[in-house]
């Protein structure tokens, strides 16, 4: 419901007839926020009074206030860094841990976590350096930037394919893999934007493009268990 009531605000917003530049900044993301804090704080208020509005919780955190019921604990819900489902009850104590053993030196040097390397032993190795030749790495992070409606996540998606299907992408070597595309803006029209490239590349069904689309809403901290 909140997902529905702020996309039909944000497309409003958008068709206002003036010039984007002049409009007030609107920050949905902090919008977002603000309503999931209203939503969460109401359940952790009133989740006694009203147990059934603990069944609204996403499902990962329903699974585990059951979980902690089915134990014996008593579960609650509150905000640390982030909203979460904990054992009211007492801590679990902690686990004797065997300190690691400590690996031996050799050739009299230390292990140490910050290595310095001799100019000496710098050399070349056969790793690729790029997964697009000259346009993005094969390890690191790539941001893409522009202004609204410049057609970034169409490039992107064109690009990906290119990697998915190992094809030259306008003359740059691309190194070939399969690809996860998350969708987590818009996800509902990449539909049409697969049909389109499919047409314009003469993709036949039969074809097997490792290339896939994670549509959604995601909080990486919140939700890296289920990613």
């Amino acid at each position: 419901m909140i997902k529905d009531c702020l996309t039909r605000a944000q497309k409003s917003y958008e068709e206002i007839p003036v010039d984007p530049q002049e409009r007030p900044i609107w920050d949905w993301n902090r919008i977002r926020q603000q309503i999931e804090a209203m939503v969460y704080g109401y359940i952790a208020k009133y989740h006694e009074d009203q147990p059934r509005i603990v069944e609204t919780l996403p499902d990962s955190m329903l699974k585990k206030w059951r979980a902690i019921e089915q134990r014996g604990g008593t579960p609650c819900f509150q905000k640390r860094r982030y909203w979460g489902v904990e054992d009211e009850g007492p801590a679990d104590p902690l686990p004797v841990m065997e300190a690691p053993p400590e690996e031996p030196e050799s050739d009299g040097e230390r292990k140490l976590r910050f290595r310095l390397i001799k100019f000496q032993d710098m050399r070349p190795g056969l790793e690729p350096a790029y997964l697009v030749d000259e346009l993005m790495p094969s390890a690191g992070l790539v941001l893409v930037w522009g202004k609204q409606k410049t057609f970034k996540s169409f490039w992107l998606l064109d690009l990906f394919v290119h990697v998915a299907m190992g094809w030259p992408y306008r003359d740059h070597a691309v190194r070939q893999g399969p690809v996860i595309y998350c969708a987590f803006e818009g996800g509902h029209g990449y539909k049409g934007r697969i049909e389109a490239i499919r047409r314009h590349y003469a993709i036949n069904d039969d074809v097997d493009v490792p290339l896939y689309v994670m549509p959604g809403q995601v909080d990486l901290i919140a939700d890296e268990e289920a990613l």
